[in-house]
């Protein structure tokens, strides 16, 4: 994207990928080589040791939000999910110099059971947020 004002402004982009059955089931895996992960609500903080694994679907479990960062030393990121019990898998590989973020979303309900894979220039904490964040 490019911006053709005559004046710099802010541009928050984030893309979402959702992946649901049966790519995604109790034998998927997860995985990001990030710089950092933080847990983005109270059900992710509470499973921050699982962040990259998954279980069956659970009537009424909660979302799970988790924010990743990347270094930009090779340009380039790759985040993997794979079902090694079916052998397929999906891979996102993106520029991590333009967007160094990733937001992972896990729905691990029944009948809402998904996941979001979403890089981004952003988090998802809105332009009000991410000028207070600095």
């Amino acid at each position: 994207m490019r911006n053709i004002g005559g004046q710099p402004v802010p541009l928050m982009v984030l893309y979402h990928c959702n992946f649901g059955f049966p790519l995604l089931s109790a034998d998927s895996e997860l995985d990001i080589d990030s710089a950092t992960m933080t847990p983005g609500n109270l059900n992710a903080t509470d499973n921050t040791e699982k962040w990259n694994k998954f279980h069956a679907p659970i009537p009424g479990y909660p979302q799970e939000v988790f924010f990743y960062s990347f270094e930009h030393e090779n340009g380039y990121q790759s985040i993997v999910l794979k079902n090694s019990v079916l052998g397929i898998g999906v891979k996102l590989q993106f520029a991590s110099s333009t967007l160094p973020y990733m937001t992972v979303w896990k729905k691990l309900d029944f009948g809402d059971y998904v996941l979001g894979l979403e890089p981004g220039n952003c988090l998802l904490e809105g332009q009000v947020g991410a000028r207070e964040a600095g």
